[in-house]
Formats: structure tokens, C-alpha cells, sequence
């Protein structure tokens, strides 16, 4: 009924093989209890006495069994320990990946050339400057790209800080300023020591690469919160700085400030731009002037708003293409009168003319020169008028893109006094055919070479 421990029991226990690591035996198992049978259940569950032989059986694995339990307790502080050294063993085995994975990551291998082009991508210097501009991005903003590019590892830093096309694009329009107090214990604000530093960093990794220029100065630097101007030398320091690298400018775009210039015009020199080629003015700076400017190579002229027409004769002598956006349509017709050598008129957003006489003038405003017009989306009326004013004999381009409400006859008296011959008409709206129906008689001679100019308002051509 019971199963005796036997008399060599410690023997048996000093020869039989263990696990080194966890004390584990197959030999010597854990004592089993006859719990099932009938002569157990009932001494469990009744006061009987023992016989003798149950009485010796009992003792026999009572003592043999608290043997075990401290087996068992030796062996679980082994196994607990051996757990613990896989834990640490695994995690210095994913630590030792994790690393390795690291050093062999392509990016380490991929080569100069191909990083740089992945800079430049990230940053759009393939792109129109004029898109990064209209972003909130801007050059003194430490936590974007180009400055970025120096955080990530040594290599990264040595080749942005030595790729000058990266810091070719110059937007200030934020300063990151820092606060300070004086004798008497008021905040100020020095903006010398903050803007100068990055600003001159910026333009030396540049070095001698042409630059595309955005200044737009910001409501803080304009007002410091009471309406303080900014002190003359700190205008002095930012002008002098950004104009000692304006012989590599090619392009530069200057929003309207109320009280403050971008550019102390004072400092400007007959070597002050001599590769601008590009220039786009945003509402009116008044303090701003360019009466004395000299820019032998500019060639492109940008307003977006009200235009200001104070530039020399030579250098509005010079210009080839002129965009206007949200202009009125006198001011408009003002400034082109001044273009003599203008070839390309891009008109957009068109406002109604300020003046009613301007609406209709005796002698349309003469553009010999002119041969290519594009006109997107503007308001009918200050279209018809602008259109009923100016003569293009010269004309061999004309983009129109709305004239949905642009009666044809307009369109048929702008041919006739200018007595163009077209070679090309664009159009992007289905009403623009039936306006060229109306007027093919009066283009006759350029229909034959007619070619649509399609954009994605014009799927009825698909």
C-alpha cells in the first residue's frame, strides 16, 4: 500500500548524477504520497491510530520529504540565477545587434554625391526659390535644414558645412533675438548678438555661390512690443551684412515693411548688384528707394500689389519680363509705359482701375516690344479695360487663363488695334473656344499654327 524509502537511502542520494546548473535528478524524485487509496483517505478524514508499519512509513517520508524541499529551494535559487544570466545574455545580445545593425546601415555607404543630392532635395534647392520662400521656413531657424544636416553625425556636418549650393537660400524673416536686462532691471532685447552670429555663418558657408534672397522683416523687429524702433546700429550691422554679399545675389525679394527698411538703400553702390537679374517687390516699402540702384544684368521684374515705379531709366530700360499680381490696373498701366524693351507680361489677380479716366484713354499705351501676354485669373471688367488700353503689334503669344466672362469683342478690338499676328494661343476654359470662334476671322493667318494650352481645368480636351 505504501512505498517503502528503503535503508540505503543515503547512499543512493550520494551516487546518484545531478545537473550541475540546476540540481535537477531523474533518480532521486520527488517523494509521492499514496493519496488515493482508501486506508489514506480514510486516516485523513478519521481520528484511527497508526499501526507501527503506517506509523514508520509516515516518518520515513516526512523526513525524506523536508530532504527535498531543500533540494527543491537550491534548485530554484539555481534556476532563478541561470534565468537572470539568459535575461543579461539577451539583452547584450540585442544590444550587440542593435549596434552592429547600426554600423552596417546603408546610409553609411551611400556616397557623397548621392547624400548631397539627398540634402538638396530635402531643402528644394532644385526647386523654384520661390517656393521655399512662401514656407515657414527660414535661414535663422537652427532646428531646420541646412542646420540640421550638421546635427546627425560628423560626416553629415563636414559635408553641409562644405557644400556651399545648401546655403544658397536666404530668407530673413524671423529673429531668433535673446533677452536681457539692464541696470534696472527692464528686459531688453539684443538682436546683434543673435541675429549677426548665424547670419554670418550662413553667408560664409555660401561663399562665392550665387544666392536667392528673401527678406521679410518680422512684426517683432518692427515693434518690440512698446513700438521701439530699433536702434541704428543694429540696422547698420543687418544692412551691411547682408549687402557685403550682394555682388553673388541673383535673385532677391523684398516684402513691405511699415516702419522699417530690409536695405539700407544709403549703402547701395554702382557695384552693389552686379548679377542681379531677378527682382520682386511685395506692397509698398516707403522708406524704401531705388532711385540710386545699378543693376547692369537684372532683367525680371516682380510686383505683388500696389507697384512703385522709383527705379532709374536704365535699370526699368532693361527689364524684359514683368509680373504684376494684385495690382490696380492704373498703376499697371503706369509702369509698363516704362518698360520700353519689355518682351513678356504676365498679369494676374488684376484690380479694378483706381481712377475712372483710366478706363478709357484716348491712346492706348504702346507696347512695340511685347511679344508674349499670359493673363490668369482677374476680374472681368478690370480686364476688358486694361486689354482696351494697351496696343501689342508685336504680340506672338497669348495665354488667357479665364475669360469666361470676357465678352469677344474685347479680344476682337485688342486684335485689330494692335494688328498682331498670333502664333500661339493658350486657353484653359471651354468659353476661351467659343471666344476664338467668335474672332477667327480676325486671326486667320495664325490659326493654322494655333496649339491649346492645356491644364487641368481643361479635361474636356482628354
Amino acid at each position: 500500500m505504501y512505498a517503502k524509502s528503503g535503508n540505503n537511502k543515503h547512499v543512493s542520494k550520494m551516487t546518484e548524477p545531478r545537473c550541475p546548473q540546476c540540481g535537477y535528478s531523474s533518480v532521486n524524485d520527488i517523494p509521492r504520497a499514496p493519496l488515493s487509496s482508501k486506508r489514506f483517505q480514510k486516516l485523513l478524514s478519521t481520528n484511527e491510530c497508526l499501526t507501527g508499519e503506517e506509523k514508520c512509513i509516515f516518518n520515513d517520508f516526512v523526513e525524506d520529504g523536508q530532504s527535498r524541499l531543500s533540494d527543491l529551494d537550491a534548485r530554484i535559487a539555481l534556476v532563478g540565477n541561470l534565468l537572470e544570466g539568459l535575461k543579461k545574455a539577451k539583452e547584450e545580445l540585442e544590444t550587440a545587434l542593435t549596434e552592429r545593425k547600426k554600423i552596417l546601415h546603408p546610409m553609411r555607404s551611400i556616397p557623397e554625391e548621392l547624400l548631397l543630392e539627398i540634402f538638396k532635395r530635402g531643402l528644394g534647392i532644385n526647386d523654384d526659390p520661390e517656393d521655399l520662400f512662401r514656407s515657414e521656413w527660414h535661414s535663422l531657424d537652427l532646428s531646420s535644414a541646412p542646420w540640421v544636416y550638421g546635427h546627425v553625425s560628423r560626416r553629415w556636418r563636414v559635408l553641409s558645412m562644405n557644400s556651399p549650393v545648401l546655403w544658397t537660400r536666404i530668407k530673413v524673416s524671423k529673429w531668433p533675438a535673446r533677452r536681457r536686462k539692464d541696470a534696472f532691471g527692464r528686459s531688453q532685447v539684443s538682436l546683434q548678438t543673435s541675429v549677426c552670429s548665424p547670419l554670418v555663418a550662413y553667408l560664409a558657408r555660401s561663399r562665392s555661390s550665387p544666392v536667392a534672397v528673401h527678406l521679410n522683416l518680422p512684426a517683432f523687429f518692427a515693434n518690440r512690443g512698446g513700438g521701439e524702433a530699433p536702434r541704428s546700429e543694429e540696422y547698420t550691422a543687418i544692412s551691411s551684412i547682408l549687402l557685403s554679399h550682394a555682388w553673388r545675389w541673383r535673385s532677391l525679394h523684398l516684402v513691405k515693411s511699415d516702419s522699417l527698411h530690409p536695405l539700407d538703400s544709403t549703402l547701395f553702390s554702382i557695384d552693389t548688384f552686379p548679377s542681379l537679374t531677378n527682382l520682386t517687390t511685395e506692397g509698398i516699402n516707403y522708406g524704401m528707394s531705388f532711385s540710386n540702384l545699378v543693376a547692369p544684368q537684372l532683367r525680371s521684374w516682380e510686383t505683388i500689389g500696389k507697384p512703385s515705379a522709383s527705379f532709374p531709366v536704365a535699370a526699368l530700360s532693361a527689364i524684359q519680363y514683368y509680373s504684376s499680381s494684385e495690382a490696380p490696373g492704373s498703376d499697371l498701366l503706369q509702369v509698363v509705359a516704362l518698360l520700353p524693351n519689355i518682351r513678356t507680361l504676365c498679369v494676374q489677380s488684376l484690380k479694378p482701375f483706381l481712377h475712372t479716366a483710366w478706363s478709357s484713354i484716348l491712346v492706348p499705351t504702346l507696347l512695340i516690344g511685347l511679344t508674349k501676354l499670359e493673363i490668369k485669373p482677374s476680374a472681368s471688367a478690370s480686364l476688358q479695360s486694361f486689354l482696351n488700353n494697351i496696343s501689342c503689334p508685336s504680340l506672338q503669344s497669348l495665354c488667357m487663363g479665364t475669360c469666361d466672362s470676357l465678352l469677344s469683342t474685347t479680344i476682337q478690338s485688342f486684335e485689330m488695334r494692335s494688328r498682331f499676328h498670333l502664333k500661339y494661343w493658350g486657353f484653359t476654359s471651354p468659353l476661351s473656344i467659343t471666344i476664338l470662334s467668335k474672332t477667327r476671322g480676325l486671326l486667320r493667318q495664325s490659326w493654322h499654327i494655333l496649339r491649346p494650352f492645356k491644364t487641368k481645368s481643361s479635361s474636356f480636351l482628354n
